[in-house]
This record gives structure tokens, C-alpha cells and sequence, in this order.
């Protein structure tokens, strides 16, 4: 049998070098017995096979580590005559290390949840990852070779994109925001950063950008801006209505008076008739400012909404106009909602009304309610909005229904599609101050020709039907005989407040602030059977006020007044229970009977 042993005969200087040998020491020696730490492996046999079968070469990739050699090797292998072979070592170690950093870098750029892209100088795409592809709705394939604009318009590239990239070529890098288009044509915020790609000599050879899709980002911030806005306004529009309102006090309060002794031919009875009829208009301009701005003070009870809307329904249909249909799908098995009917029912108005302007030559008003579960990624874009189950008020037509833009705009106060005359801008923005003080949301879905659609999300509540039933206002039930405190640092409506209990027979201790009322309250030596107080007043307002006098004056009612939400009373806007208000402005009818109402009730103990 031919003798199988591989002899070690001769090596290069490079073999000791690569192999951290002095291969004069291993002539003559097997194999095995020249390299020990090869006896377990399958090199040996290899070998074997190379130098007997006449193997023209054999080429392996293999890693050594031991007690004389460590490293990666492509290794070669070739009969040089039958039974004799020999063996080239290549030595890949750095090789190996390269290649693996680049496999690294490479992972890292296709694993990173930012777009990156690198291009020529020209903008011509080497390289994509996935996330940039998968932004802009294209697969990696599709974008190699591809010019950079195409993710961009004509008028994005001259104005955007080219001076993007003018001021990285000079400085070497740049930052800032630049809109992309998506394949289906869509254009999209990002975040863009960019650096110019050098050789080793320092030339330009590339461009590598990293892109953000800020979509979400910049709506979060078009939100902020909006909520700040409104929050501003409304601030504003709650303090013009609250100085309005006390100004509405005694032209309504007057007008009453001086009507009451008219008869109905007087010539003067038209005339106040008429400054009555502008005041009440003047009234309803500050609730809805009041309304704009969340300032109102809101009397929630829990309700069915369903039957809010059935209940409201005669009145609609008395309101649209003839040539125009109304159509209810009212759901029996909604949950219940914590809501203010009157605001509610005003909200209803003010969406058929806005409706049937809609509808000039006629159509349909279709009214739903029903019940849907709000995830987190609504509640993320309603702010305020809580996950859970919610009642929707659908309210949909068929007129002439609006663009994206004009959609967008509906909300902000004074705005309005309507001629001049015609709207004054707050009626919308009324009603979304009403869905937001109600913690809920409010969605339009329009397009031109189609119609649109709100929907009002309302919170589930826990609980039984409160009743909402109004008692009937008997003028006559507004008169009597005790004593009233009064606090009002408004000097027109205090003088105003104090002609009419005392017309109606109650005797008015009137005072312009708390201390003086604290002072008069002590000295007054009869009865004092009620309080009542602005809300909103300078040094002490008037649940504090309250408070302090109830230790000398037990059983003291109370009844607060004011054209203004303050926290003393109530809570978000929401009339804390068992609290009594009147809202300014008032008239003689609504004064005299909440008073009376409040006297007949048990008092405090």
C-alpha cells in the first residue's frame, strides 16, 4: 500500500512569517507530528487527498487559535506530483476584521428606524435602507439607480432641495426640515440631515442623508398652537362676555320695569320692546363667547342622549325649513352621558341650522346616536379625550359640502363661508367649546358635493336618568318680605339687583365688596335670610365670602351670580351639586323667582 504520510520537506520565509514557525525544525517530520493542533482535524486528511488523487487545488477558509497560531486563512492546496503536495497560506485575519465591521455598519444602517440614503455627487441612489424606502412607499430595489428627485415636486426642488444641498457641499453637512413626496404623490415633513462623503484624500465623492418622518410631530405642535390660541382667545372672549354681561344686566332689567306699567297701545311699549329684543341678541353673542372660550358654567346631569335628541326633535323639525327632510336613527341601547341638555340641544340647532344653509334648493338632515369604543390612538389625537366606550352624536346632510381646507378652519372662531351679514364666525367654535367643556371631541367629515357629517363623541357614565324637567315661572312666586344680603362690586348691577327685590318686597343690605359686607352683616341686628353674591370679585370671591359668614349666620342661603366660571363654584366649568346660580344677565323674571326658590328651600344646617 502506498505510504499515506505527508512529510513536511520545505518552506518559504512568508510561511514562517504567516505561520509563526521555523519550518528547518519541522523537516522530515508527518504532518501530525509537525503541527499537533491539526491531528483533530480534518486538514491532515485533506492534505492527504490533494497529494493522492491529483486535486489541481483546493482552497479552504479556516481559523486557527492555539498555542502557536492565531488567525483566519484561505488556504490552497495542489498536488505538485503524484503522492507529493503543497499548501499556500493567505493570511485574511484583517480582511475577516473588515469585512465583519462593514457587515456591522451595514446592519446598522439597514436596521435604523431613520431613512437613510446615500447618492453621487449627481444624486443618483447607491444605497437605501428599508426605513427610507418604506417612508416614502417604495422597495429598496426600486430606488437604486434612481435620481434623488424623485422625492420631491419641481417647486420642492428649486426652492427646498437644491439650496439644501448647495449649503452642505460648502460646509460639509446640513440640517433642517425638507418635505418629501411619497410614491403615491403625497408630500410629508421629515427632519433631513446630510453630510458630503470624502475619499481618502479628502475629494467629495457622495452625499449620505438621514430622514425623519415628523408627521406626527408637526401635528402634535399644529395642536399645541391651535390649543394655545383658542386658549388665549377664549380667555378673552370669556372676560369681554363677563364685562358685557354686567353691562346687558340693566338695560334688560330696566326695559323690563319700564314695560310693566305700559299698556298695549303706549307708543313707548314698541321702542323698549325693540331695546329688549337687542339685548337678549346681545346676551346670546356673550354665551357664545362664554361658550367659545369653555367660561360658561355648565348644569350636567346624567342623561340618555337618544331621547335628549327625541325630546328635541319637534322642536327641530318646527325649525328647518319645509323643503328640507329630518330623518332620526336613534340607538336604544347606547350608554348614558353626563351632559347639559341645553347646551346639547343648542349644539343640535346650531349643526341643522348650519345644515340647511348647506342645502339651499333642499335635502336631508339625518340624526344618529350609537355607541363605539375610542382606542388610544384616538384619544391621542383628540387631546382630553379618555379611551373607553362613548356615545357619538351623528348629525350628516346632503348639501354642498366643503374642501380639506375650508374643513380644517370651521372651528376657529369668526371664521365663516357665510356673506357678510349672514354669521358672525362663533357658531362652530361654539359648539366646540361646548364638546370640549363636556369632555368630549367633535369630528367633520366633508368633501365638495357630498354633504358632511359631524360626529360628537360623548364619555359612558355609570348611573340612572336624571330627570329635566324645568318648573314652571310664575312671576308672581318671586315676591316676599325677608332679607337679603347683597354683594356686588359692579355698581350698575348692584343698583339694578337692589331696585328689583326691593320693587318685589325683600329688603336689600347692598355692598360693593366683601369686607363691606362682612362689616354690615356684623352690625345688622335683625335677620339675615340669604346671600346673595358675585361670584368673581376683587380680595374675596364669593364662595369665600359665603364661608366666612355662614359661622355668624347659620342657616344663611346662598345664591351665586355671575356672567363668569370661577372654582369656587364649580369644577372644570360643571356647577358643583347642590350649589345654586343664576348667570348674568339677568332679568327681573329670572332674578325674583331663583330667589324665591332659594328662600323656599330648607335651609342649611
Amino acid at each position: 500500500e502506498p505510504d499515506e504520510r505527508l512529510v513536511f520537506r520545505d518552506a518559504n520565509e512568508a510561511a514562517d512569517r504567516i505561520l509563526n514557525i521555523d519550518h528547518a525544525r519541522y523537516i522530515g517530520m508527518t504532518i501530525e507530528e509537525a503541527f499537533p493542533a491539526l491531528a483533530d482535524t480534518e486538514m491532515p486528511e485533506r492534505y492527504r487527498k490533494a497529494a493522492a488523487e491529483g486535486v489541481a487545488w483546493k482552497t479552504e477558509q479556516v481559523e486557527f487559535e492555539d498555542y502557536q497560531i492565531t488567525g483566519a486563512f484561505e488556504v490552497h492546496a495542489f498536488q505538485t506530483r503524484p503522492g507529493e503536495m503543497a499548501a499556500m497560506f493567505i493570511d485574511i485575519t484583517e480582511r475577516r476584521r473588515v469585512e465583519e465591521a462593514i457587515r456591522k455598519q451595514s446592519a446598522a444602517l439597514e436596521q435604523s428606524a431613520d431613512g437613510i440614503a446615500i447618492a453621487d455627487l449627481d444624486g443618483y441612489i447607491q444605497f437605501v435602507n428599508s426605513a427610507w424606502a418604506g417612508m416614502h412607499g417604495y422597495t429598496v430595489r426600486e430606488l437604486i439607480g434612481k435620481h434623488l428627485s424623485l422625492f420631491h415636486t419641481e417647486e420642492q426642488m428649486q426652492n427646498e432641495v437644491i439650496p439644501f444641498n448647495e449649503k452642505m457641499k460648502i460646509a460639509g453637512v446640513n440640517k433642517g426640515n425638507v418635505g418629501h413626496r411619497r410614491k403615491d404623490g403625497t408630500i410629508f415633513p421629515t427632519r433631513m440631515s446630510s453630510i458630503l462623503l470624502r475619499d481618502e484624500h479628502g475629494s467629495p465623492v457622495g452625499m449620505v442623508g438621514t430622514a425623519l418622518d415628523i408627521s406626527e410631530e408637526v401635528k402634535l405642535e399644529a395642536q399645541l398652537r391651535q390649543a394655545q390660541k383658542m386658549e388665549s382667545i377664549g380667555r378673552l372672549a370669556g372676560g369681554i362676555a363677563h364685562d358685557f354681561n354686567n353691562l346687558l344686566t340693566p338695560i334688560l332689567c330696566y326695559a323690563d320695569i319700564a314695560t310693566e306699567g305700559l299698556s298695549a297701545d303706549d307708543p313707548y311699549l314698541n321702542d323698549l320692546n325693540e331695546i329688549k329684543k337687542a339685548a337678549e341678541r346681545a346676551r346670546d353673542l356673550a354665551r357664545q363667547l362664554l361658550a367659545f372660550g369653555r367660561k360658561q358654567v355648565l348644569e350636567m346631569k346624567t342623561v340618555d342622549l337618544g331621547k335628549v335628541v327625541f325630546g328635541f326633535e319637534k322642536i327641530l323639525r318646527r325649525t328647518v325649513r319645509e323643503d328640507i327632510e329630518l330623518v332620526t336613527g336613534l340607538s336604544s341601547s347606547t350608554g348614558l352621558v353626563r351632559a347639559d341638555v341645553s347646551q346639547i340641544e343648542q349644539v343640535i340647532m346650531n349643526l341643522a341650522l348650519n345644515a340647511g344653509d348647506a342645502m339651499p334648493e333642499g335635502g336631508r338632515i339625518t340624526i344618529r346616536t350609537d355607541e363605539v369604543m375610542l382606542d388610544g390612538l384616538f384619544a391621542r389625537e383628540y387631546p382630553g379625550v379618555e379611551p373607553g366606550p362613548h356615545v357619538v352624536l351623528s348629525i350628516s346632510d346632503t348639501g354642498l359640502g366643503m374642501d380639506s381646507e375650508t374643513a380644517s378652519r370651521i372651528f376657529d372662531p369668526f371664521f365663516t363661508t357665510k356673506e357678510m351679514g349672514k354669521g358672525t364666525g362663533l357658531g362652530l367654535s361654539t359648539v366646540h367649546g361646548i364638546i370640549k367643556q363636556h369632555k368630549g371631541a367633535i369630528q367633520v367629515e366633508s368633501e365638495p358635493g357630498k354633504g358632511t357629517t359631524f360626529k360628537i363623541y360623548f364619555p359612558c357614565i355609570e348611573g340612572t336618568v336624571e330627570e329635566t324637567s324645568e318648573p314652571v315661572q310664575d312671576h308672581r312666586a318671586g315676591t316676599g318680605s325677608e332679607t337679603i344680603l347683597l354683594a356686588e362690586d359692579n355698581e350698575m348691577v348692584r343698583r339694578t339687583v337692589t331696585r328689583i327685590l326691593e320693587m318685589h318686597g325683600y329688603t336689600v343690605l347692598a355692598c360693593a365688596g366683601a369686607d363691606e359686607c362682612i362689616e354690615i352683616a356684623g352690625l345688622y341686628e335683625g335677620d339675615i335670610h340669604m346671600l346673595l353674591t358675585d361670584v368673581v370679585m376683587p380680595r374675596m370671591n364669593g364662595g369665600e365670602l359665603y364661608h366666612q359668614l355662614l359661622p355668624g349666620l347659620p342657616g344663611l342661603r346662598v345664591l351665586f351670580m355671575s356672567g363668569y366660571t370661577d372654582d369656587t363654584i364649580v369644577q372644570s366649568g360643571v356647577l358643583e351639586d347642590g350649589v345654586d346660580f343664576i348667570q348674568k344677565p339677568v332679568s327681573v323674571r329670572s332674578l325674583t323667582f331663583k330667589v324665591r326658590e332659594v328662600l323656599d328651600r330648607v335651609p342649611p344646617k
